[in-house]
C-alpha cells in the first residue's frame, strides 16, 4: 500500500510505502473522509485526523474483500466474496449471506461491487448471479440477471463493476 502527499503537475510526491501486505485489493474514502482498505480476510480504516490504520472486525467467511462504499446517514457497505457487510453510523455491523432456501435473501455468495444510488439504494454486481438491487428499505434484493432465451438480458458472465452515469444509466461490467 503506497500514499502519495502531493499530487499536481508540475511535481507529484512524496510517495511512502505504508505496508507490504501480500493481496490489497480496494482501497475507498467514504463521504466523511475515513479510508478503508480491502485485503484477504481483512478491513483496515483509518479515521480523519489520524495516521494509524485500524482493524475492523469482518467474519471469517469474508474472504476477499472487494469494495467498500457509503450507504446513506453515515452507514458503510462492504462487498466481499463471502458476501455482504453492513456497517451503521454506530459502528454496529450485520453479516449478509446468500441463503439459497430463502427468496429475496441476497442472491449470490460472492460480491464483486457496490455503488448506491440516488434513492440510497444498493446495486451489487456479483459473480454469478448478475446485479441485485437492495432498496434503501431493506425487504428484499432484487434481481437482474441472464436469461438465455432473451437477448436483451445481462450477460451469463462474471460481473465485477457497476457504476452510474449522470444521466441514470447503469453500466456492469461483465467478463
Amino acid at each position: 500500500l503506497w500514499r502519495v502527499d502531493r499530487i499536481d503537475a508540475r511535481r507529484p510526491g512524496p510517495v511512502q510505502r505504508v505496508a507490504d501486505w501480500p493481496l490489497v485489493n480496494t482501497v475507498a474514502v467514504t463521504a466523511d473522509g475515513r479510508l478503508w482498505v480491502g485485503m484477504l480476510k481483512q478491513l483496515l480504516r483509518r479515521e480523519v485526523g489520524s495516521e494509524d490504520l485500524q482493524p475492523v472486525a469482518v467474519p471469517a467467511a469474508a474472504g476477499l474483500i472487494e469494495a467498500v462504499i457509503d450507504g446513506l446517514d453515515g452507514e458503510v457497505w462492504v462487498a466481499a466474496r463471502g458476501g455482504l457487510l453492513h456497517i451503521a453510523a454506530d459502528g454496529k455491523t450485520q453479516w449478509i449471506e446468500h441463503r439459497a432456501a430463502v427468496d429475496e435473501s441476497l442472491p449470490d455468495v460472492h460480491v464483486t461491487d457496490l455503488m448506491r444510488d440516488h434513492e440510497g439504494g444498493v446495486w451489487l454486481a456479483l459473480q454469478t448471479r448478475g446485479l441485485a438491487y437492495l432498496r434503501p428499505d431493506w425487504k428484499r434484493f432484487g434481481l437482474l440477471r441472464h436469461d438465455p432465451l432473451d437477448a436483451t438480458t445481462l450477460s451469463s458472465g462474471r460481473l465485477s463493476g457497476v457504476v452510474r452515469c449522470p444521466d441514470g444509466a447503469l453500466w456492469a461490467l461483465a467478463t
